[in-house]
């Protein structure tokens, strides 16, 4: 299945969480020199990044699993991880139960899940669980993300856990990033994707082209591979972007952690492409911001960033 990686607002993330099965065509992100914002970037990027196959201590075909535990258990609500699970059309999910033990009805939600070390954000998970009773609910990883990075087995996970109060809306907590491990760990190391063009190297953070996508259902999409090995949580977005010489307004929000990586898509409406004649992606240059997740301040910004896109 080809990866069809948007990122989008919070409202269009979630209308196409079940449009990933389109046919696209994908055009590999040529090697010409990018005018990037960094100098002395690697040319090479395949070097910087860990690659190995899976261990022979982990058979072939065989099923990570994990135990029962308990990842959440404050102010009266308790968050337990029972089994993976696999779905035919949803993919690698995740069983919880979830039991609310306070006086006030709950709306559980995860703000972001991460997968060996792949940040799995705008997740399809929220739960209404009323006062004293519980519910077994499953979150289910994007197909997009674990397809795209490769994701044989699981290994470890971690979650960000949300309650809200459904009358009012305010959050009543939110939990440290609470992390899981499988039967797996130590025995399966996580390739990263090889393929693509360094785009950007600076202030701890990696960007690698890997391929443009055309004719997806929202019109094309840039595919990137972003690595944080700073020392701040990062969103990542883009501005004064264009393509083939006309300016466009990309959809692009990627939140990426500290030591963390994120596959994700710059999205490029079919309007402004027709409106624009834009028939194929051929120049693109735009500018990439890193916001603070907590407060978004500009933590940096780019100069012009230009690539091409080759067969």
């Amino acid at each position: 299945m080809k990866q069809k990686l948007f990122a989008l607002s919070l409202a269009v993330l979630t209308a196409i969480g079940l449009t990933a099965c389109g046919s696209t065509a994908q055009t590999a992100i040529a090697d010409s020199d990018p005018l990037a914002a960094s100098a002395g970037m690697s040319e090479d990027f395949s070097a910087q990044s860990t690659a190995a196959s899976e261990s022979a201590s982990v058979q072939e075909g065989e099923a990570a699993v994990i135990e029962s535990t308990v990842l959440v258990d404050q102010d009266g609500i308790v968050i337990t991880a029972q089994e993976l699970v696999e779905d035919e059309i949803w993919g690698t999910g995740i069983k919880f139960l979830v039991q609310n033990n306070s006086s006030k009805n709950q709306t559980i939600g995860c703000d972001y899940a991460v997968v060996n070390n792949f940040m799995m954000t705008s997740l399809p998970f929220g739960v209404d669980v009323a006062a004293g009773k519980k519910s077994n609910e499953i979150l289910y990883f994007s197909n997009d993300v674990m397809e795209g990075a490769d994701i044989q087995t699981i290994t470890d996970m971690s979650f960000v856990f949300r309650a809200v109060d459904p009358d009012t809306y305010q959050t009543v907590f939110t939990t440290q990033e609470v992390s899981l491990s499988t039967s797996a760990a130590g025995s399966y190391e996580q390739s990263v994707p090889s393929d693509g063009k360094e785009l950007y190297n600076e202030n701890g953070v990696r960007v690698v082209g890997r391929y443009v996508e055309e004719d997806t259902l929202w019109g094309a999409g840039i595919v990137l591979l972003i690595e944080n090995t700073g020392e701040s949580d990062i969103i990542l977005s883009c501005d004064d972007m264009s393509i083939n010489g006309f300016m466009v307004s990309p959809f692009f929000s990627a939140r990426v952690n500290s030591g963390r990586m994120a596959l994700s898509n710059i999205t490029i409406t079919s309007s402004d492409l027709e409106e624009n004649g834009i028939e194929s992606v051929e120049d693109v240059e735009m500018v990439f911001k890193a916001l603070n997740p907590d407060n978004y301040q500009t933590i940096f910004e780019t100069s012009a960033i230009s690539f091409s896109v080759g067969e």
